[in-house]
């Protein structure tokens, strides 16, 4: 016989928006820089949602890059503009433009979603949003993230990032979910963080 252990990371949500239901038995956690996306996996991720929709729960965790010099301000917008209940607009427009972000981006990504400019600027300067954007790059590093794009599904690595490669770790995480503690504090969705 051989046994194959398999890590288990703890991934602080906490604070986080998320898509999906609050309680789903399987989380995804997505660590990404709002300002270089790849649509291949957001497209994938859309199909997961769209296949497991009350037993999967979808959360971008910030990791922005230090040699993109906008992605920290991107990822403040993109929290900012969750006190209004806009945070996933916010993230899709924000990767729809991400070879052009800049401050005036931003303003006209909020007018179009036709945010509070003046409480959006307040809020991206509420030392709360950097000091949850430190959080998941520290708890990113902690757990071995070295880049964008790192998946977990219920605190494990996604190897095999294809929809069968989801499919196998939510169908084996859904069997196993009575077996297995909750290892992800509960956040509101689309709730300030």
């Amino acid at each position: 016989k051989i046994i194959q252990l398999e890590v288990i990371h703890t991934i602080d949500i906490s604070g986080l928006p998320f898509k999906g239901p609050e309680h789903a038995p399987v989380t995804i956690a997505v660590f990404g820089d709002i300002s270089d996306p790849i649509a291949a996996l957001e497209a994938l991720l859309q199909q997961v949602l769209d296949k497991y929709p009350n037993e999967v729960k979808l959360v971008y965790k910030n990791f922005p890059l230090r040699n993109h010099k906008f992605a920290v301000k991107a990822a403040k917008a993109a929290l900012a503009a969750n006190a209004q209940g806009k945070y996933w607009e916010f993230h899709d427009h924000l990767y729809q433009n991400y070879r052009n972000l800049n401050d005036l981006k931003i303003q006209e990504i909020a007018n179009k979603l036709h945010l509070d400019l003046e409480k959006l600027n307040k809020n991206m300067k509420d030392p709360d949003l950097q000091r949850l954007i430190i959080r998941d790059v520290k708890n990113g590093r902690e757990i071995g993230v070295t880049g964008i794009r790192a998946v977990f599904v219920n605190g494990k690595r996604l190897k095999n990032r294809n929809l069968l490669g989801f499919e196998q770790m939510i169908v084996t995480e859904l069997k196993t979910e009575d077996k297995m503690p909750a290892k992800d504090a509960p956040a509101g969705h689309e709730s300030s963080p």
